[in-house]
């Protein structure tokens, strides 16, 4: 309905959506003193910022080995993988 009172129909248009799927998943999440990134790769690097977007945290990984955050204080951090172009998020308590 329009504002002066008249319908009409219009033609129906397709739309497409591209949805992307993590390929990483943070174990525990939220986290305590380490969390664990499940399918990540020997020697990539692990990029973690804060709610302000200030890099805190740079890893190499070594597979699925834990990732220390017991430095780092309570609240919600940015992981980044640049390598894979993924980003996750990331609740410390």
């Amino acid at each position: 309905m329009d504002y002066d009172g008249k319908a009409s129909w219009s033609q129906t248009r397709s739309v497409m959506m591209e949805i992307k799927i993590a390929n990483h998943r943070i174990v525990p999440n939220p986290v305590r003193d380490y969390f664990m990134l499940e399918g990540l790769a020997e020697g990539e690097i692990v990029m973690i910022y804060n709610n302000n977007g200030t890099p805190v945290l740079r890893v190499h990984a070594q597979g699925n080995d834990k990732i220390d955050t017991s430095s780092l204080p309570q609240g919600l951090y940015t992981v980044v993988l640049p390598g894979k172009n993924e980003t996750l998020k990331l609740i410390k308590e």
